[in-house]
């Protein structure tokens, strides 16, 4: 987990009394009943699971148990040989055939062929560069004055075009606009010179940027050499390091998402990193919840999407914009807190967030969260008869976390029908890694993971 620097904001210890304001937070220290064996739930409960009964299989669900599997390291980047960016591949979203493509019927909106938002100068919009999860780059070429190659008064720039109906724009301008806020200025985010809506498009007027590092791999054979594997590694980092000192993680580290400056120019050996729509704030913090923090955050529409923990006692907490939930309650116990969650349940909220630190629980609900009902399955071992009998009934973990001694898992119906949707488990005593690469051959993907003790 990383370390906040001096950069990084630092937060005052939460008061350990009860606070509560317009049902928005709960910290009661309210200890519930601890318990082993059937779950609970507003749904049909499920019976005491028989002591050493086997494994039953549920329709369309599977549960696997497998012994420990030992990790298996990631192929170093470091194949040896003389490398040269192919000048001719200038780009500011990666290679086109690479990146997730947004819906079709948005992707391929035709879009302005003359760009001028706000202030900024009038640009002919030429070739397209590539498209990403939430949106399409193409070049941009000012009518008239201009005469650098980078900065506000260059001839080229790159017009990043998200459509008004994308999933990125649900509420607004793009979430990605609020994170180059945020950054400007810091060291590896290209420069954002103008932005604005026209039509059916919210633009953003950026630098050209040179080849990214995937162009690069794949133009020189995929291979680069040492030195360039070292400079790459020291630049990244940096980048990334001065991200988070501002309280952002990107959420979409990848080879494409790294590019190089345009090419004959004195930033052609700097790196930049691009597509910041999945950016999202975060905090350390040294005790397991940090409501001070939280309720500040929830005043500018951001909600807790996720929250871990450690054996220390130290949690990350991860606030997003663009959510579903329009309000939430969380609670911080000693025990698992299944009174409140029942009592919660009744005022429509649903369990959303969950994790242990130490040996204390966090839990978080939400209104709106796009459930119709949950159950929870606690047990001192793994709840194996109890979480098959609730995928019968039609019911999917969303949520688990155990201590040294416990293990919960919340399991929900969503309000839209699901697609006969597969779930598996799997406990293992180190990181599956090989399974897990697998399972994604497979198009299964992990949702939900958690760290204790799930065996005798």
């Amino acid at each position: 987990m990383p370390e906040l620097r001096s950069g990084a904001r630092r937060l005052r210890q939460p008061n350990p009394q009860a606070i509560d304001q317009a049902e928005n937070i709960e910290l009661p220290r309210q200890p519930a009943t601890r318990r082993r064996g059937g779950g609970r739930g507003r749904g049909n409960a499920a019976p005491p699971r028989p002591t050493g009964a086997a494994a039953g299989r549920g329709r369309g669900v599977r549960l696997i148990d497998l012994e420990a599997e030992p990790v298996v390291g990631e192929p170093a980047f470091n194949q040896v040989a003389g490398v040269a960016a192919d000048k001719d591949n200038a780009m500011e979203g990666g290679s086109a055939d690479k990146v997730v493509g947004v819906e079709e019927d948005l992707s391929s909106a035709p879009v302005p062929e003359r760009v001028q938002v706000g202030n900024s100068p009038v640009y002919k919009t030429e070739r397209k560069l590539g498209k990403g999860g939430f949106g399409q780059v193409f070049v941009g070429r000012r009518v008239s004055g201009g005469s650098d190659r980078i900065g506000a008064d260059a001839v080229e720039v790159a017009l990043k075009f998200e459509h008004r109906n994308s999933k990125g724009c649900n509420f607004g301008p793009p979430y990605e606009w609020q994170v180059y806020n945020t950054l400007n200025g810091c060291y590896g985010v290209p420069a954002v010179h103008h932005k604005g809506r026209q039509g059916d498009f919210y633009i953003l007027v950026m630098d050209m940027l040179g080849p990214s590092l995937w162009d690069v791999w794949n133009s020189s054979g995929q291979s680069m050499s040492p030195n360039m594997v070292a400079c790459i590694a020291v630049e990244s980092i940096s980048i990334l390091e001065k991200f988070h000192m501002k309280g952002f993680v990107h959420g979409d580290v990848k080879p494409e998402n790294f590019l190089l400056g345009q090419p004959k120019t004195a930033d052609e050996k700097k790196l930049y990193l691009i597509d910041l729509g999945l950016g999202e704030f975060y905090v350390l913090v040294p005790s397991l919840m940090f409501h001070d923090w939280i309720m500040e955050q929830w005043e500018k529409n951001y909600y807790i999407s996720s929250i871990a923990g450690s054996d220390n006692g130290s949690s990350l907490v991860v606030m997003s914009k663009g959510t579903t939930y329009s309000q939430q309650s969380y609670k911080v116990s000693d025990s698992f807190p299944f009174k409140w969650i029942n009592k919660k349940w009744k005022e429509d909220f649903h369990v959303t967030s969950m994790t242990t630190a130490g040996n204390r629980w966090g839990v978080v609900m939400s209104r709106n969260s796009g459930f119709s009902d949950q159950v929870v399955e606690l047990d001192f071992l793994y709840p194996s008869d109890g979480i098959h009998r609730r995928w019968e009934n039609g019911y999917r973990i969303t949520s688990m976390a155990a201590t040294a001694d416990q293990a919960a898992f919340i399991l929900s119906i969503p309000k839209r029908k699901m697609v006969d949707e597969t779930q598996e488990t799997l406990r293992t005593t180190a990181f599956p890694s090989t399974h897990v690469k697998d399972k994604w051959a497979k198009n299964l993907y992990i949702a939900s993971i958690c760290y204790g003790r799930t065996v005798c």
